[in-house]
């Protein structure tokens, strides 16, 4: 019973491990999203999630989308830019 056990979790994690993988760079996607969505509430989301990550492509798409045309899109932007660290403790 334990053998079996074992190998459904292995096989689980192996799975998890495999769609993450496969999923790609989620600040690049995000970037992305952030950068083409059609849908304003998109672009929100994805400013949202790279709140605090202090990557080089996510701040410049941060900052850009501080221009963007929905009042909305240029909130959550400025709140992400507004939650980077510098860096000093």
């Amino acid at each position: 019973m334990r053998r079996i056990l074992s190998l459904a979790l292995f096989f689980g994690l192996l799975c998890a491990w495999g769609s993450a993988a496969l999923a790609g760079d989620p600040v690049r996607d995000a970037v992305k999203r952030l950068q083409k969505a059609r849908k304003a509430q998109e672009r929100a989301v994805a400013a949202r999630f790279l709140g605090g990550r202090s990557q080089v492509e996510a701040v410049e798409a941060l900052a850009q989308a501080l221009t963007d045309r929905e009042p909305s899109v240029r909130e959550a932007a400025a709140s992400a830019l507004g939650n980077l660290r510098d860096g000093r403790a």
